[in-house]
């Protein structure tokens, strides 16, 4: 009862007759009145209910209705967990989705997790641990929180989310918490309340959220059509998502077994868990409703390269390189906060990935994106849209997966009439017939073929296939093989025709990554002796050709003296 709290009750008089007047004060109602009502209260009375809500945040028995209605489940749930610095708060908020939680139980915590969500120093077990980086990084925004009025408006933890990549392990490890708390439900951020209440009435007028993230999902789903203010919020939600598979609550749910199943040992928090699931999006022992799910996440990743954190860190600068190289549309700058979500960055990618550095992060990074989408047309931004009637019209019975509709909008290219869908086909093909890496019949079929007939043939310009092609009728190889091979469309050249001269030669060798690697260095040392030789042979002819005259001359100078000093000798004797 407030009216047994002198300090609060003398404050708030006045505001509790403006807002409560009508609430029967016991059971702590009054101050969830004033709660209510907190961005009306005067300062005073702002002042003191922080300071009652800063004793029931770190002590859940001092919240008067959770100590009568939370009680069996603090024992069922949190039976380990001692009072106090919120660690009950924290505990029963982790354990919301537990059926031991009653529903008058889940509404006060839900409440109580909003309320933290809102002010950092309601929450001590995120202000505790972050309250020195909050005042470094975040100083206007911690400065407004230590008033204490509820007036900070969840403005530092957005400010610390935003600089997460700045924060210590044991800060970043309670504000973990947070974030998959905001992930999981828009009302746990005061921003994202403020700017998308009226797309919520336009657009989502239906969606109840029970923290499972159902109204975010539907803003989500109709991201280019929200105002630009929400937007930006559904934007850095999604962002933040894709680079922590634990902050993906869809797929937490639905995919747990088939995580454990395929991709056990890959780190939760690289992007890197997305990637693998997708690779086995098709496998025939994953869960029908985790496909459901990596389906939807895999239409997200097609829609901007800021989703996909592996291919955006390591192709830093990429873009923004190609288009001053090409000039390309798709690589031009684009602010998709103000003109929404398009893919160009990836189209970027993927259209000129022949131009990325060999052997580079990005070219890597983009060779995996390039096999998702060989091997589910849904992966390739906008493809879906436009090629919808060619789909509907001709491949309306072939399940997504293996590049199975690839092949069947192939088979059906000379009916399509939609130019785009066309240009999308022939791209896709074009680049599976440049790496058999990137077909999926081929990669499913032709794996024994590759290690017995084209094991040291380097990746690339057809190389890999041509190989296979020349080899399809030599002894054990498969039919399903030959039948992926030619699905492709490659016809035998002649990679293995005798070079007809020494350029040739040089070219030819130079298709073989393995022969450089083990001869490479030999050449280059051949090289330098010959040219080291000829020029020796050059300079010591040359000296040889500028002594000789004067070599000659004193020579035979020489030679007169002796004659002439010989004559002397004989003459004398005969004078005598």
């Amino acid at each position: 009862n407030i009216r047994a709290a002198p300090g609060s009750y003398a404050a708030c008089i006045n505001d509790v007759q403006a807002h409560c007047s009508e609430v029967t004060a016991g059971q702590g109602r009054i101050h969830q009145c004033l709660l209510k009502h907190r961005s009306s209260l005067s300062h005073d009375c702002a002042q003191a209910e922080f300071k009652v809500q800063q004793q029931i945040a770190g002590d859940a028995r001092r919240h008067p209705r959770a100590r009568i209605v939370c009680a069996n489940a603090w024992k069922k749930l949190c039976s380990n967990v001692v009072f106090g610095n919120g660690a009950m708060w924290h505990c029963m908020q982790s354990k919301k989705d537990s059926p031991e939680m009653s529903s008058a139980c889940w509404n006060i915590v839900t409440s109580q997790e909003r309320l933290q969500n809102f002010e950092f120093f309601l929450n001590p077990q995120l202000s505790k641990p972050c309250k020195s980086e909050a005042i470094k990084l975040c100083p206007f925004e911690a400065t407004m929180a230590e008033r204490s009025d509820f007036n900070s408006n969840g403005n530092v933890i957005t400010c610390l989310i935003q600089s997460r990549t700045r924060l210590g392990s044991e800060c970043l490890h309670a504000l973990h918490f947070v974030e998959k708390q905001r992930v999981s439900s828009i009302s746990n951020d005061p921003k994202a309340i403020t700017a998308c209440a009226e797309d919520q009435k336009r657009h989502c007028p239906n969606v109840q959220s029970s923290g499972q993230g159902e109204l975010r999902n539907c803003l989500r789903k109709k991201v280019n059509n929200i105002s630009p203010a929400c937007r930006r919020i559904v934007i850095d939600y999604m962002r933040l998502e894709a680079e922590d598979y634990t902050l993906m609550t869809g797929l937490q749910k639905h995919c747990a077994d088939d995580r454990q199943r395929f991709c056990k040992h890959v780190a939760d928090h690289t992007g890197r868990v997305v990637m693998c699931m997708m690779d086995h999006l098709h496998h025939v022992e994953m869960e029908p409703g985790c496909r459901e799910k990596l389906v939807e996440k895999q239409g997200m990743l097609a829609s901007s390269l800021q989703f996909n954190p592996l291919v955006a860190k390591s192709c830093t600068g990429e873009v923004e390189r190609l288009y001053g190289k090409t000039k390309d549309a798709n690589c031009q700058p684009h602010d998709e906060v103000m003109n929404g979500l398009s893919g160009m960055g990836l189209h970027c990618l993927t259209s000129h990935y022949k131009q990325l550095q060999r052997g580079g992060r990005c070219r890597h990074a983009v060779a995996g994106l390039l096999r998702l989408q060989s091997n589910d047309l849904r992966a390739i931004p906008d493809m879906v849209a436009a090629c919808k009637f060619a789909l509907d019209q001709f491949c309306q019975d072939v399940s997504p997966g293996g590049g199975r509709v690839h092949a069947c909008l192939r088979s059906s290219l000379g009916k399509i009439t939609q130019n785009s869908c066309v240009r999308m086909v022939n791209q896709t093909w074009s680049v599976e017939k440049q790496d058999v890496t990137y077909n999926p019949r081929v990669q499913a079929h032709c794996r024994k073929e590759m290690n017995s007939y084209c094991k040291g043939v380097e990746h690339g310009q057809q190389r890999v296939l041509i190989c296979l092609k020349r080899h399809e009728n030599s002894t054990g190889f498969s039919e399903a093989c030959k039948e992926a091979v030619e699905s492709v469309g490659v016809k035998a050249t002649s990679m293995n025709t005798p070079p007809e001269n020494a350029m040739e030669s040089l070219q030819h060798l130079s298709h073989s990554r393995q022969f450089w690697d083990r001869w490479g260095f030999v050449l280059i040392g051949a090289a330098a002796f010959l040219v080291f030789v000829s020029c020796l042979t050059i300079v010591t002819f040359l000296y040889r050709a500028c002594r000789s005259g004067p070599a000659y001359g004193v020579e035979v100078e020489h030679g007169e003296t002796i004659d002439q000093g010989a004559a002397r000798e004989t003459a004398q004797p005969q004078a005598t």
